[in-house]
């Protein structure tokens, strides 16, 4: 075993040089590249949600007061 390498390291390492079968490292390409879009998927998806998380807080922190005043409430209510 290398250093720095764990057994499931190696056990792929022998299991990859002993066949002539390509179709499995192809498999495992197309996993590979689904696993990367998928992750790419999700940080978009994360990215886009803070943002939006972030300028709505914005807006409202900003703007309450107007919109208070919108709605007819005043500082003097009993709400």
């Amino acid at each position: 075993m290398a250093a720095g390498k764990g057994a499931a390291e190696t056990k792929e390492e022998n299991t990859e040089g002993s066949g002539s079968d390509n179709s499995g490292d192809a498999a495992s390409a197309a996993k590979a590249n689904a696993q990367e879009a998928l992750d790419k998927a999700v940080s978009t998806a994360l990215l886009l949600a803070c943002t939006v998380g972030l300028i709505q807080a914005s807006v409202y922190a900003l703007g309450s007061k107007f919109l208070m005043a919108g709605m007819g409430l005043t500082p003097s209510s009993p709400m």
